[in-house]
């Protein structure tokens, strides 16, 4: 956590998993779900799927 979530990894943004914090997005990178800021790219939270 609090690492910058790298440019080169693929991910998708989450819109139907629950509701994100402002400024805040949820996305799937690999098999992990992340809550990352929206802005900055910085990893928030890694949740268990």
């Amino acid at each position: 956590m609090g690492q910058v979530l790298p440019a080169d990894l693929p991910y998708s943004v989450i819109r139907d998993y629950r509701q994100p914090p402002p400024g805040a997005v949820y996305v799937r990178a690999d098999s992990e779900v992340l809550l990352i800021g929206e802005a900055t790219r910085r990893i928030l939270e890694i949740i268990s799927d």
